[in-house]
């Protein structure tokens, strides 16, 4: 199940809608950075990341969230947070398809692990500072920490890697 999903202008760039799911083997397309940069490095506060669980069908206690082709309905608290991540960054499986790769710590990867053993099917709702940036579909139970969220492009994942991190887009030369 594949089709496109409007994001932020900040992110400037189409998700692609597919299952979350533990993928072939990846390559990193750039390091893989840590979620909490250095205090020094940090002029301003760190972007707020949140994921919620989300339905294609409306249901008591769910926000509609409208979207280019149709509505979901969205768990208004979030299921895991930026304070749930060890890492972040973008990677490619053999089959070329890129990837933003979350790593969570040991308290995230629990209810990662929780979170889609129970909800396989459901949507999982990325945003960043309010501004959705990836709605992919729960595929079955990830029980290794890890959620690798299938996007576009490799500068659709690098946009979204540097927009969690914090990090000036990338100017062309």
């Amino acid at each position: 199940m594949s089709r496109l999903i409007l994001i932020s202008s900040l992110l400037g760039a189409a998700v692609l809608l597919a299952a979350c799911q533990q993928t072939a083997p990846v390559q990193r397309v750039a390091a893989t950075a840590n979620t909490n940069p250095a205090p020094a490095a940090q002029q301003q506060a760190a972007p707020t990341v949140e994921f919620r669980l989300a339905q294609a069908r409306a249901a008591k206690n769910l926000m509609e969230v409208r979207l280019a082709d149709g509505s979901i309905w969205v768990l208004p608290v979030p299921v895991l947070t930026r304070g749930d991540l060890n890492g972040v960054g973008p990677v490619k499986n053999t089959q070329g398809q890129t990837f933003v790769s979350f790593a969570f710590n040991e308290a995230g990867a629990k209810k990662l692990a929780a979170i889609s053993q129970q909800n396989a099917g459901n949507l999982l709702v990325l945003s960043i500072n309010g501004n959705l940036a990836a709605v992919p579909q729960i595929g079955g139970p990830m029980t290794q920490g890890v959620l690798n969220v299938p996007v576009a492009n490799e500068q659709a994942a690098l946009g979204i890697t540097n927009a969690i991190l914090g990090a000036p887009a990338a100017s062309k030369k």
